[in-house]
């Protein structure tokens, strides 16, 4: 027997066991998890004093005016999404927005406005977030932080940052991943990219995210 036969089937064999796995491999693999946001949430107890939440305008400086109320919309369908509380909006129009702004925008709020607010509005906690970096053209990057605060203790019971740099792989899988699992049931299928393209579904991704931290 020729042993370039035998041995070009033994070849043969131990290839095809190699694709077998390999397949295997890809079929049982772990499906991927969305890119983690750092965040810090207070005890069960603490969460359950809060049932409704008074959400500011969505700040930062790079932002239009437009641009900002539309975020505001999106942030409060997002967080109406997860369920934990109900959530009501505080109009940019409204006094208190005006006398908030200085402070808002720098992350701090004076507890005895909390407390007026809390009082005024009849909620639990104030819900501040803030844009710190942003990028509307490709690939666009959104920076953002947010607070939720206790109008009857002052405390902090839940935080969150996170960068969004469309041009790190790892946020680009994240958002081809969102647009399959969230978005594909209800969009067009014309691809994960036109969320690149679109500051407000860019921000629609980011936020729900983010808001998804609070589940």
């Amino acid at each position: 027997m020729n042993p370039r036969v035998r041995g070009g089937g033994k070849g043969a064999f131990v290839a095809a066991l190699a694709l077998g796995l390999s397949s295997c491999t890809l079929l049982f693999a772990p499906e991927p998890r969305p890119v983690p946001v750092n965040n810090w949430k207070a005890g069960k107890r603490s969460l359950r004093t809060i049932r409704r939440v008074l959400v500011l305008p969505v700040t930062g400086e790079s932002l239009s005016p437009r641009l900002r109320r539309d975020f505001t919309r999106i942030l409060l369908g997002e967080l109406s999404s997860v369920g934990r509380f109900q959530v009501l909006g505080l109009p940019e129009e409204s006094e208190d927005w005006k006398v908030l702004v200085p402070t808002a925008i720098k992350g701090r709020l004076s507890t005895k406005k909390l407390v007026e607010l809390g009082r005024r509005y009849q909620v639990d906690g104030l819900l501040l977030v803030r844009i710190i970096s942003w990028r509307p053209y490709r690939p666009p990057i959104m920076g953002i932080q947010s607070e939720l605060v206790s109008v009857h203790t002052g405390a902090v019971l839940w935080a969150a940052d996170a960068t969004y740099d469309a041009s790190a792989m790892n946020i680009r899988l994240d958002l081809r991943d969102y647009y399959e699992r969230v978005l594909a049931p209800t969009q067009d299928l014309h691809g994960y990219e036109f969320l690149e393209l679109s500051p407000r579904a860019y921000a629609r991704y980011v936020l729900h995210r983010l808001s998804g931290t609070l589940r």
